[in-house]
């Protein structure tokens, strides 16, 4: 019998906030009036300002890559590109390496792998944006600066 007296009061007090939400009858204590008039100016400049700082929901547009599609610009180990597949990226050997190749580029990450001089493999898998930081194979460091389905912009630099 408890229960069935707490939950006829809590559907008594849902019935009541109802019919105050929805325009009813429901009574409230009247506001106490303001005791000066610079009382009442500080309520009235209370209200929402229009500066109130809002959030975004809209996405960042794609970043244009600074050398485009144009993977010589690379060679020097200096360039930021745009790539949407598989790419093969030629260097001058004296970053330690003179080609890396972009093996797949997807909403997962980017996969990179080198072959060293001395014919180790070298693979960096799911390469992403937020990842923290570039990957570095020997003289060259890479970073994927953007990622978004199957096109991705990569930044390389020589160190």
């Amino acid at each position: 019998m408890r229960k069935m007296m707490v939950r006829t009061a809590l559907t008594a007090f849902g019935a009541a906030g109802a019919t105050a939400a929805c325009g009813g009858t429901a009574t409230a204590p009247p506001a106490a009036p303001p005791s000066s008039p610079a009382a009442a100016s500080t309520s009235a400049s209370a209200a929402p300002s229009s500066t109130a700082p809002t959030t975004s929901s809209a996405p960042k547009p794609f970043p244009a890559a600074a050398d485009g599609t144009n993977l010589r610009a690379c060679a020097d180990g200096d360039c930021e590109i745009l790539v949407t597949g598989p790419v093969t990226i030629r260097f001058d050997k004296s970053l330690g390496m003179s080609s890396l190749d972009i093996t797949a580029v997807s909403p997962a990450g980017v996969d990179f792998q080198s072959v060293s001089p001395s014919g180790t493999v070298v693979s960096a898998m799911g390469q992403t944006p937020s990842q923290g930081g570039a990957s570095t194979i020997n003289r060259l460091s890479f970073e994927v600066v953007a990622l978004e389905g199957s096109k991705a912009v990569v930044r390389f630099t020589h160190t």
